[in-house]
């Protein structure tokens, strides 16, 4: 049976923000990868098709996107927040006092120093993933739905149907959604604008003054057909309703045709140590569970295990020690042959969270393989029926 994995989420706009010297000082360590995958690395300004061609390698990176890429761009996204900023500054102070000219960001920065030190970097990587959630809420439709595949003319009225909402919601009704295949689906790339924010600044004159600005944001959306379900950004409730009705009516044809689905579940580890052993994947060696948490059925009482191999303190429990609670999240490190670096992962199946080194094809591969995200269930009892 072929194994769908969770993409990685991300949000491009950081790279409008890198001046096209910097990132293409970043995209030239790679040029291997960007060559396969047919995109030029301009030699001048990157324009907007540049861009957008870009953030589609990114957001749904292919399988054999190399991994340093992947965790640089993880780690310039971050970095480029208010918090991230705050910590580079703080970590590095001498580098940033260095390396910042007039017109840098936090991203060149960032990129900078991650081009001299990069285990500066790392550090504060480190302190920011295992808390950043990945944001995506997952949909799924009955089975015997129909799915009606995107084409780029649905695309173009997908983006239709939003721009009248969005009129709304942002003031403005700019939309448009950008298809992509994937291994196991399609992606999207849904681009709209932002209320308008009034900042203080100083002209050019070095007087204080006023200005307007419209924001871009994307969000991304992840179909996969054969579980019928749709995953997709979105920083609120009502703009994630938005997407789940629009492209539950263009695709399966019934705009209450997705209903809301979990995409994890921590059951497995009911059976012990060896469900999260992932002998198909060469490249790990190997797995822990560094944390669990329970929640006691009868009450509301929470205990949390924390050791390098939580395993061992349930076994000394007893077979049947975890028939009495819930089990409501979990850490673990994922060693990766010829890296110096495990990866972790932290899982909230109550919240719908997966937080740590989810940009890694590595880790969500894992996750698939040791039956951690219940789409895989959900294909394993449509196999069996």
């Amino acid at each position: 049976m072929s194994s769908i994995k969770i993409k990685r989420f991300g949000n491009p706009d950081f790279l409008r923000q890198i001046q096209p010297e910097n990132l293409r000082t970043l995209l030239r360590r790679f040029e291997d990868f960007f060559r396969r995958v047919q995109f030029i690395i301009p030699d001048g300004e990157f324009g907007a098709e540049d861009l957008d061609r870009l953030a589609a390698h990114l957001v749904s990176p292919p399988s054999h996107t190399p991994g340093a890429l992947l965790d640089a761009v993880e780690m310039l996204e971050m970095l480029t927040s208010t918090n991230g900023w705050t910590e580079l500054q703080m970590i590095a102070p001498d580098l940033v006092r260095k390396l910042k000219t007039d017109d840098d960001s936090a991203g060149d920065v960032a990129l900078k120093v991650w081009l001299l030190d990069p285990h500066a970097i790392e550090r504060i990587y480190t302190k920011f993933s295992i808390d950043s959630g990945r944001t995506m809420v997952c949909y799924r439709a009955p089975e015997d739905v129909t799915i009606n595949l995107p084409t780029k003319a649905k695309c173009k009225a997908i983006a239709s149907d939003l721009s009248l909402h969005f009129s709304d919601l942002f003031n403005t009704p700019t939309s448009q959604v950008m298809p992509f295949d994937e291994d196991g689906g399609q992606a999207f790339l849904i681009r709209h604008g932002d209320v308008v924010k009034r900042l203080g600044v100083i002209n050019d004159e070095g007087l204080p003054d006023t200005k307007a600005l419209r924001p871009l944001k994307h969000d991304v959306a992840f179909l996969i057909p054969g579980s019928c379900e749709l995953q997709v950004s979105g920083r609120s409730e009502e703009i994630r309703e938005l997407y789940r009705s629009v492209f539950s009516r263009h695709l399966f044809g019934d705009s209450n045709a997705l209903k809301p689905a979990k995409r994890f579940t921590l059951e497995p580890l009911r059976t012990g140590r060896d469900c999260i052993a992932a002998p198909d994947i060469g490249e790990i060696n190997g797995a822990a569970l560094r944390e669990l948490h329970l929640r006691r059925r009868l009450g509301a009482s929470l205990i949390i295990h924390r050791a390098d191999d939580v395993f061992s303190e349930i076994e000394a429990h007893g077979h049947s020690y975890l028939k009495d609670f819930d089990l409501t999240r979990a850490r673990f490190s994922i060693r990766v042959r010829g890296r110096r670096r495990s990866l972790n992962l932290s899982l909230a199946p109550e919240e719908d969270a997966l937080r740590g080194d989810t940009h890694d094809p590595l880790a969500t591969a894992w996750l698939d393989a040791c039956r951690l995200t219940t789409h895989r269930i959900l294909e394993e009892v449509l196999a069996n029926t």
